[in-house]
């Protein structure tokens, strides 16, 4: 699982690349990346499930 969070910086996070990567199942969350509210996926794609190689829910955002 990936997640990026702005931690309550003063500016959002840019500039992140998620491409081609395949996840596995074990965390305990439903999605494999999730991002605050401050945080801008400049791209998010080619991501897969590594057990099926189907493509990975939209990322869940929060803080």
């Amino acid at each position: 699982m990936l997640n990026f969070s702005h931690n309550g910086g003063p500016t959002p996070m840019t500039g992140i690349y998620v491409v081609g990567n395949r996840f596995g199942r074990g965390s305990k969350f439903q999605c494999p990346i999730l991002i605050s509210t401050q945080t801008v996926l400049s791209q998010n794609s080619g991501n897969v499930w590594d057990d099926t190689g189907a493509p990975i829910p939209k990322p869940q955002q929060h803080d």
